[in-house]
């Protein structure tokens, strides 16, 4: 992303002053659901859902049309819009800000409604999930980036290994395809059925520990209707369960973009456009045909692929010298992906102890649940990995270099050379540096995935770096409130989690991320009361610096 500054003066707001001039954006985005009836989010959370505030529900008696209208427009203002639009804006930023320590904590504690990070929620989705809940008469709702997503995300969450699921010939090819190619490997049995076959249904669920039932109703193509009341009556009563010599400056610029109008984009435009459409057409059955035998390149639909899509994905393969890349909805579903598609049951998989805190709770949590053994490791104890990989049945090794908070680098070179004579892979998480900065699969990894000088790490960052990102960490001389009162006397930055952008943000983790624990949790993790971890913008230097000095002045 290019960035450019102005070299005007600027007049630093108070905070509670600045948010008000925040311009808003509005991007357009496709979206699709997981509806989940009355019950199933305790089964998935283990939480309640939070009521709505007092007033902001609707009639029980409104109809379909009123619920699509009305339902949850009110309640998207509690949520962290504050406008008076009768429609709730479209909310496009995935970070959100908090006015001080205090307002962070209440959030934290459930005293205040708002959001923190756009993966985990959101303003305009929050309406739109409210929406669909009210015209479903669901508990809850669930938007995720695509339909196929949707089925995935069920399939996983509801159906353990060593289950059953039943689903229909014709339902969903891809779910079909999912169910068959990819639960099959989880140790998780399936059956297919005919849509109309109550029978062999009935059968099949006397006969195995059946946790889901899955189908379309109407199918698709040909509308067989399923006959739901019948088979939610067996369900219920019957089921047991649930160019490679370019430099990286150039490449960002240039790699992919003429390659993405010979992929379904006709324009003598220098940038690739930004094509939003989800299906693609074809001009007649011949060009058809050319498209499925390889003969033509172009786009079917947009799930597979999509022509701007396509060039970043070049781009990001140009700049990491690697032979593919698949972009995906958010950093986290990259982790899951490539663990899933790489981590069989049985295996094991080695991580860092200090890899990103939501990785370690999926590899401890839901690949544990899935017969796959995990083992955490100093990021340094090259010893102890030696002595996994030698007593175990390795897949993976997984870690981040740099790390986040703690910017630690791995030394990558020398776990390849480990891992590697093991038959392991090894991936890399390389968000903190971007391939600008650093190449892992130039030194041996397999994968990379993305969303100091004082440091022990820093000899071997200058060895497989290039350069620095705009993250760093840092711990005050002072404790849990003294840090609050550093952070809190910052002008210029915004509270909040993510990595920044053009705008500087800061946040104390043990507020941020880990508030809550007890100071042994918090500890076993590395994360002291007193640390930061600033992320920098593009503001003036001596701006940030004299911000940063005052504020550690209020300490």
């Amino acid at each position: 992303m290019a960035r450019s500054s102005s070299s005007h003066a600027k007049t630093f707001l108070p905070r509670q002053q600045r948010r008000h001039l925040r311009p808003r954006r509005s991007p357009k985005k496709r979206v699709d659901a997981t509806v989940l009836c009355p019950g199933a989010l305790q089964n998935l959370s283990g939480a309640q859902p939070e009521h709505l505030p007092p007033g902001m529900d609707l009639p029980r008696h409104a109809g379909d049309k009123t619920l699509a209208v009305h339902a949850g427009e009110k309640l998207g203002r509690c949520w962290g819009t504050d406008t008076d639009s009768i429609v709730t804006p479209v909310v496009g930023g995935a970070t959100h800000w908090f006015k001080n320590s205090e307002d962070l904590i209440a959030f934290k504690e459930g005293r205040r409604h708002s959001h923190e990070y756009g993966r985990y929620s959101n303003p305009t989705v929050k309406v739109l999930e409210d929406k669909i809940s009210s015209l479903e008469k669901a508990e809850a709702t669930l938007v995720t980036s695509s339909g196929m997503n949707a089925i995935v995300v069920t399939l996983l969450a509801l159906v353990p290994p060593g289950s059953h699921v039943v689903t229909t010939t014709d339902c969903y090819s891809e779910a079909r395809a999912f169910v068959r190619d990819r639960l099959g490997k989880m140790g998780i049995k399936s059956t297919f059925i005919d849509l109309d076959d109550m029978e062999k249904l009935k059968a099949v669920l006397e006969t195995n520990d059946v946790s889901l039932f899955y189908a379309d109703s109407p199918t698709n193509p040909f509308l067989k209707c399923l006959d739901i009341s019948v088979v939610v009556e067996l369900c219920h009563h019957l089921s047991g369960a649930q160019p490679e010599h370019a430099a990286a400056k150039t490449l960002a610029v240039h790699a992919g973009e003429k390659l993405g109008r010979c992929w379904g984009t006709d324009t003598d435009s220098i940038g690739t456009p930004v094509v939003g459409g989800t299906t693609h057409w074809f001009k007649n059955s011949e060009d058809l045909i050319a498209f499925k035998e390889g003969r033509r390149h172009s786009h079917e639909y947009g799930r597979y692929s999509n022509p701007t899509v396509k060039v970043l994905e070049d781009k990001i393969s140009s700049l990491e010298r690697a032979e593919a890349t698949l972009v995906i909805s958010s950093g986290m579903n990259a982790i899951v992906v490539t663990l899933l598609a790489l981590v069989p049951p049985g295996s094991h998989v080695v991580t860092t102890t200090d890899c990103y805190s939501e990785a370690r709770a999926f590899v401890r949590d839901r690949l544990g649940k899935m017969g796959i053994k995990s083992t955490f490791i100093d990021l340094d104890d090259m010893e102890k990995l030696k002595a996994v990989l030698e007593t175990n049945d390795v897949s993976l090794f997984y870690a981040d270099s740099p790390t986040n908070p703690f910017l630690k680098c791995l030394d990558i070179s020398v776990v390849v050379e480990l891992c590697h004579r093991r038959g392991a892979l090894v991936c890399i998480d390389s968000t903190m540096a971007s391939p600008i900065n650093q190449k892992p699969l130039t030194l041996g990894a397999n994968i990379v995935l993305h969303s100091a000088i004082n440091s022990p790490w820093h000899q071997v960052a200058r060895v497989q770096m290039d350069g620095y990102g705009g993250v760093i960490s840092f711990e005050t001389k002072s404790d849990l409130c003294g840090t609050m009162r550093f952070i809190d006397a910052l002008e210029i930055p915004f509270i909040a989690t993510s990595l920044g952008g053009c705008e500087s943000l800061v946040q104390q983790p043990a507020v941020m991320s880990f508030w809550g624990q007890t100071d042994e949790e918090k500890s076993r993790n590395g994360i002291k009361d007193n640390l930061v971890r600033f992320s920098l913008g593009i503001e003036k230097f001596e701006d940030l610096r004299d911000d940063i000095l005052q504020a550690l002045e209020k300490i």
